[in-house]
């Protein structure tokens, strides 16, 4: 009687409104996508072979991982300094930048990703300047390729890096690092042994984040990429406006899924810190090792101990150096950053300024002629009402169910907590193929 007035006291059942929203919206679509693409219910694994039989699938399989991980990579190499020089700045400071960091959602992803066109067409803003100035005698190649592709992907998915670490970060102790410098350690030195391995929670968190997502990616890559630069997701939606082959593109989305599951299961998610909380056995992850120190790099550490001494013992009472310069390089790559998040979005709203016929930058005149066609047209203002009722309703029941699974989360056991965890966040690339699911279960039945 104890034991089961435990399991109902147990924060855990503070899960399910979230789980059972996930099943119905998730779940349910993707065990019919996955039953279909066994060719349900004589069950055979034809359509995988299929899939793999063919090599431009692989192809397009191995190069949907290749840009993930890449615009991945990216993302870490400008968001970690990026979530570091924000933790470091004033509280003010801090919210400002988190501000502008977050708000870039506010824009849509394609209308992000049409600024994006504008700006490195041939037509486009950069390639105008550099012929105006005379740099080149013909555009260059700026979109409708790879690098396009990895610029529109990094600042779409950027801030869900940068968020990450700056929760974590914000969660270290400054101290370790003071009583370190104390010690004698160099500045790079402390931060490579000390704050770097206690932010790895949200290094990792931001990565997995960014990888999954990324592998879902469909308007971007094909508004930005050339034909080369087709994602899986692109090809799927391709095949299901085209051919529609329900069994294929069942395959072809579940292989997707099977990849992002697979990274999840792999290397999990830990939001937390692990300031403060013992260092068991279950916690040393492989990167651990790769920090620790070789045979070679410990011999030439007692080699240069008593330099170091000398070196500790004559700046102790020497004055701190203000560090303007490291200072000001750090401030001019913030704002860079934040400029490159912002830009797209300012550049659509001075647009949406023109007098011409069409949207161009520069505009040719100033006008309000397009607010005055958006308000004055009942589908474009119903539209809109329409999506504000949406947001503010999904916004509230998100708002609960969500604390709610937090709260259960947050109070159960580390392996059932980074298991449920996972099958929450698991179903990030799978958002648009859910969709694809109930269309091919719907023409199943009309069939």
């Amino acid at each position: 009687m104890n034991t089961l007035q435990k399991l109902v006291r147990m924060p855990i059942w503070l899960t399910l409104p979230a789980f059972a929203i996930l099943l119905d919206v998730f779940g349910i679509p993707i065990v019919l996508l996955f039953l279909n693409s066994l060719n349900a219910p004589t069950f055979s694994i034809a359509n995988y072979q299929a899939f793999f039989g063919q090599a431009a699938n692989v192809r397009v399989l191995l190069q949907t991982i290749e840009v993930s991980v890449v615009a991945t990579a990216i993302c870490f190499i400008v968001g970690y300094p990026t979530a570091y020089l924000i933790t470091a700045a004033s509280k003010s400071v801090r919210t400002a930048l988190l501000v502008f960091v977050a708000i870039l959602y506010l824009t849509s992803l394609l209308v992000r990703t049409y600024a994006w066109i504008v700006i490195l067409g041939d037509g486009g803003m950069v390639n105008n300047m550099l012929l105006e100035f005379g740099l080149i005698s013909n555009p260059l190649p700026l979109i409708y390729n790879r690098l396009a592709v990895y610029v529109g992907m990094v600042h779409i998915m950027l801030p869900v890096m940068i968020l990450p670490l700056v929760s974590v970060m914000l969660g270290i102790d400054k101290s370790l690092m003071s009583a370190t410098r104390s010690m004698g350690a160099r500045p790079l030195a402390a931060f490579w042994r000390v704050f770097f391995p206690l932010s790895l929670p949200g290094v990792r968190s931001g990565s997995l984040l960014v990888f999954v997502l990324c592998l879902g990616f469909s308007i971007t890559p094909a508004a930005l990429g050339g034909l080369r630069d087709a994602m899986l997701s692109t090809f799927i939606a391709s095949q299901v406006e085209t051919s529609f082959n329900v069994a294929s593109v069942a395959a072809s989305a579940f292989i997707l899924l099977a990849v992002a599951a697979a990274m999840l299961a792999i290397f999990g998610l830990d939001f937390s810190s692990t300031q403060g909380r013992p260092a068991g056995p279950a916690r040393a992850y492989w990167w651990n090792w790769l920090l620790s120190m070789s045979t070679l790099a410990r011999y030439l550490n007692q080699l240069a101990t008593p330099y170091r001494a000398k070196r500790w013992t004559a700046k102790l009472y020497q004055a701190a150096s203000s560090g303007r310069w490291s200072q000001i390089i750090g401030a001019v790559f913030v704002v860079f950053v934040i400029f490159y998040l912002l830009f797209p979005s300012v550049l659509v709203i001075i647009m949406s300024f023109s007098a011409g016929p069409s949207l161009q930058f520069p505009p040719s005149g100033l006008s309000l002629q397009w607010y005055r066609s958006f308000f004055g047209e009942p589908s474009w203002t119903g539209a809109a009402w329409t999506s504000i009722q949406i947001g503010i309703a999904v916004t509230i029941l998100s708002t609960i169910v969500g604390t709610l699974a937090a709260y259960g989360l947050n109070r159960t056991f580390p392996r059932l907590r980074s298991s449920l965890t996972m099958a929450i966040l698991g179903r990030s690339p799978c958002r648009v193929l859910s969709s694809a699911s109930r269309l091919i279960s719907d023409c199943s039945s009309l069939d």
